[in-house]
């Protein structure tokens, strides 16, 4: 299952290379939002979806 904490910084690494304005507060948003995220299994229930169940993204 993918952690709220690995989107953040799969996020962070696309940045690196685009530098797009959107991408920046959309980091920004979930680092604010990751403890509520988290605790709420929100992003665990979406990623849950048959479509994103078996990814897993190298570190």
């Amino acid at each position: 299952m993918v952690r709220v904490e690995q989107v953040i910084e799969r996020l962070k690494k696309v940045q690196e290379d685009v530098n797009d304005d959107s991408l920046e507060i959309t980091i920004d948003l979930l680092e604010r939002m990751r403890r509520n995220i988290s605790s709420r299994s929100t992003l665990q229930g979406y990623l849950a979806d048959d479509k994103w169940r078996d990814l897993n993204w190298q570190e």
